[in-house]
């Protein structure tokens, strides 16, 4: 009896020393796109039980009750001071950039850097300045915040984790064979493929290296603590751990830093279990349609969708069997043609879509997209291969990568027609590859962990700290020249050139000196 009552205790104690719940902080930017891999990230750590804040502005988007519902604390960081409106035009003057050339990479950092205000960096990051961090075991962030959140956190000897849905161009990874982040390029590349690959990846690291303290930090406070604490700019996954929100099949082959890990996509637990069923008109709707029988459409929130989209979408379905669910914003219903209207029982149009819960419904059958990460994921996630319309950032780059991997197809918007729309359905309709394709890489997925392997992945570094896996050239913060071993290969040049040019004096010496020796004896 008495021993079971001391293994009792020591249990107890081991238990709370080791099982204790963290005191979790995620720090958002206060966009949906963004923030939505955070907070399901933030969902599954309250459901194992620990302490989570979530940290983010006030705006239209209404974090406060996105966080709250999932179980989490909500710490607000301010107003957001810009609308909804001004936001929307920003994105879209993004897009026309995106129209005239993947390439603008000059204009779009001018365009980042003046609408600071609009991207919110600045607010978070005041904010978290003041903030005693230590009453927090881990900090969990956006990539987007990568150069300000870490600094801060380090300096108070908080730990940090970064997500992302993408394996950026400023790693160390050659831009060769395969193409550079946002280059819009597939992976079959020709000489001038190649060629500008190399290009685009050397202007994202020189951008990175000179602009991005000034368009990123802002602050000189910042500025000065990732100076004093990183080799600033900070490489993600070198000196913070980088959670990608990907997996092998859809991420090309490259060499990963220490810290870096594809977790697949971080999909919210509530919404992957939700039922259509809470949606009655859809769900009843659904219930008459056949197997594999129905397109899904959705553009995102922000794109604003012209009149000849709309026709191009309709009449390239409209003499195809399928029906058509589309996730269509109030903004953009005036552009739907009558001929929608007339048909309720062949389309289904709302202005939100549980899309989640769509994705895994036997009806579906390919979804048309704009090429958004988080689209991308859930339809993929469910064996869902989809037609992708890429209009801005890395929907070019997820596109590409689609297609690459033969579970689905691009079509850039100058691209899009009644006719290509149509093409592109005979397509996935003629094989089975994508379909099967598809099944493969959801498998893949599912495989991968998800939000239970990224929350794994965060008690370990809350519990572990990191420190101990920064490689030495970033840990002793080497210049360029040290870490590419340029000094050695110049001293070692010189010495062989050197080498070769005394050997070439003697060997000549030498002859001078045989041909003079036969010409004294001739």
């Amino acid at each position: 009896m008495v021993w079971l009552l001391i293994s009792l205790i020591f249990l107890s104690i081991f238990l709370r020393i080791y099982c204790s719940p963290l005191d979790v902080l995620i720090v958002s930017t206060p966009f949906v796109g963004h923030s939505f891999r955070v907070l399901s990230i933030g969902e599954e750590l309250a459901r194992k039980g620990h302490n989570v804040t979530f940290m983010s502005l006030d705006n239209w988007v209404n974090m406060r009750n996105k966080a709250i519902e999932r179980g989490m604390s909500y710490l607000s960081a301010g107003r957001h001071d810009a609308e909804e409106g001004e936001w929307r035009e920003f994105v879209l003057k993004r897009i026309e950039l995106s129209a005239q050339s993947p390439f603008t990479l000059l204009a779009d950092f001018k365009l980042l850097t003046e609408s600071r205000k609009l991207l919110s960096f600045d607010a978070i990051v005041e904010f978290l300045i003041r903030q005693d961090l230590k009453q927090w075991d881990v900090i969990v962030t956006e990539k987007e915040l990568l150069q300000s959140v870490p600094c801060i956190a380090k300096s108070q000897g908080i730990p940090v984790v970064t997500v992302t849905s993408y394996y950026s161009y400023n790693t160390e990874s050659p831009p060769w064979p395969f193409p550079s982040y946002q280059s819009g390029h597939s992976e079959n590349l020709t000489f001038k493929g190649r060629f500008l690959s190399f290009l685009v990846t050397v202007g994202h690291r020189f951008l990175h290296a000179v602009s991005l303290k000034r368009i990123i930090s802002g602050s000189s406070t910042t500025e000065r603590l990732c100076s004093d604490n990183f080799k600033y700019p900070i490489e993600s996954g070198w000196e913070v751990p980088l959670l990608v929100s990907t997996v092998l099949g859809l991420e090309y082959p490259r060499v990963l830093s220490p810290m870096t890990h594809y977790v697949g996509p971080l999909l919210s637990r509530h919404l992957l279990n939700a039922s259509l069923e809470f949606n009655s008109h859809l769900w009843k709707w659904l219930e008459t349609k056949s197997n594999k029988s129905v397109i899904y459409i959705s553009m995102g929130s922000l794109v604003s969708i012209s009149t000849d989209l709309a026709h191009a979408f309709i009449d390239g379905i409209k003499d195809t069997n399928y029906s058509v669910v589309w996730s269509l914003s109030d903004l953009n219903k005036n552009v739907i043609p009558n001929v929608v209207k007339l048909h309720p029982e062949k389309y289904h149009i709302s202005s939100w879509i549980p899309q989640l819960a769509l994705l895994q419904h036997s009806s579906i059958f390919l979804a048309i997209l704009h090429g958004g990460a988080n689209g991308v994921h859930e339809a993929l996630y469910h064996g869902v291969p989809g037609i992708l319309i890429p209009f801005v950032n890395d929907q070019f780059d997820w596109s590409v990568r689609v297609e690459d991997a033969g579970v689905g197809i691009q079509l850039l918007p100058h691209q899009v027609t009644s006719s290509s729309i149509k093409e592109s359905i005979q397509r996935i309709e003629s094989t089975d590859e994508y379909h099967k394709k598809a099944s493969l890489l959801s498998v893949l997925m599912r495989r991968a962990g998800g939000t239970n392997e990224a929350v794994e992945l965060i008690e370990f570094y809350a519990t572990y700290g990191y420190d101990h896996l920064i490689p030495a050239p970033i840990k002793y913060k080497w210049n360029w020249m040290a870490y590419y071993n340029i000094d050695v290969y110049a001293i070692i040049s010189c010495f062989v050139l050197t080498s070769m040019w005394i050997f070439k004096k003697c060997c000549c010496k030498c002859c001078c000196w045989s041909m003079n020796k036969k010409l004294k004896q001739s």
